[in-house]
């Protein structure tokens, strides 16, 4: 065989095997195969920029660490929301293409379109961070709960009530942490404060259902959140005082809509990867009755990628319920015509 005869023949070979490269490619960003069955975990490498895809019918996203796209990771959906939902997963910044956050390491859950029936009644007088067994299967703690164990978070799926304030700093350097077994905590007594450190953590649906904080307190209740990853959904809240989002990893935060609130602080501050804070609408706020003197009740300030047009829609709120407009600070966020 001659020497062109063997070149040809290399090409014939090359092509044919970059087209079976391009059709496996295309077979997993259709979703699959046809027999992949509900449940099934979609892997998605570091984002690359811009498609829509189809993905099976699973019931959770994998995404591998990575750099983000050039344009944001694009959308990967799957299947119909009762059976798995969508999950948008963005990889970089709109504007700058490499930041955005980082993809998360674990598998991520879809958040449950109904709630989940209740488990069976279990009271805790009190936890002494001794045994996580302890509180599995709890519905209710009688007192304040503190939380520092990976293990203890995870055992909390049950958890419906704490009567008074519950504090999450859960530091594990050697894991990623995901807050799913908070999914199911509908109120406090008192308020919620969460820290995580350098650790991986993942909102993956935890407080989704919560509606009331503070109720125990005449001072009412915060949710106090930082280091977090994720999408934070206060939608369900009902009755809470304050809301501070301080260094915080996440890329939105829905806040309630239809409600009459009585609050005291509203605070994101720097957040480098809030690019949305939606709800608000069809609200009545009322100011606390505790007043804390210097104390500023609106504070938005350093989050790069969250409009300035947003944060004064939100300060106008408050700006109409009476909450003086030099206690109020708006500094450091993206320029409204971006």
């Amino acid at each position: 065989m001659g020497q062109h005869e063997v070149t040809a023949l290399d090409d014939k070979l090359w092509i044919q095997a970059s087209l079976g490269l391009v059709m496996a490619m295309t077979a997993v960003a259709c979703g699959g195969s046809s027999t992949e069955t509900p449940g099934s975990q979609v892997s998605a490498a570091s984002g690359a920029s811009g498609q829509n895809s189809t993905g099976g019918q699973g019931g959770s996203l994998n995404l591998s660490t990575g750099a983000g796209g050039s344009s944001g990771g694009g959308t990967m959906t799957g299947g119909t929301p009762g059976a798995g939902g969508a999950l948008t997963s963005m990889g970089g910044s709109p504007s700058t293409g490499g930041g955005g956050g980082a993809l998360p390491s674990i598998t991520l859950h879809r958040c449950p379109t109904t709630p989940e029936p209740s488990c069976p009644t279990k009271v805790l007088e009190r936890y002494n961070q001794t045994n996580a067994s302890d509180l599995e299967g709890v519905t209710e703690v009688k007192t304040a709960l503190y939380i520092y164990q990976p293990e203890e978070l995870a055992a909390l799926s049950c958890l419906e009530t704490v009567d008074d304030d519950l504090k999450i700093d859960v530091v594990s350097p050697s894991q990623a942490v995901s807050f799913w077994p908070l999914r199911n905590l509908q109120k406090t007594g008192g308020g919620v404060e969460v820290s995580a450190g350098l650790t991986e953590a993942w909102v993956d649906c935890g407080f989704s259902r919560l509606t009331s904080l503070g109720s125990v307190y005449v001072t009412g209740g915060a949710i106090d959140l930082s280091d977090l990853s994720g999408k934070l959904d206060l939608s369900s809240v009902k009755a809470i005082t304050h809301v501070r989002i301080n260094r915080s990893n996440l890329t939105q935060v829905t806040l309630p809509s239809n409600a009459a609130l009585t609050m005291g602080q509203l605070w994101f501050d720097t957040n480098p990867n809030l690019t949305t804070v939606d709800g608000f609408t069809a609200v009545m706020l009322t100011q606390s009755g505790i007043q804390v003197t210097g104390a500023q009740s609106v504070r938005i300030v350093n989050n790069p990628q969250l409009s300035t047009c947003r944060a004064n829609q939100l300060q106008q709120l408050f700006l109409a319920a009476g909450f003086p407009a030099a206690d109020m600070v708006i500094s450091g966020n993206l320029a409204c015509s971006q």
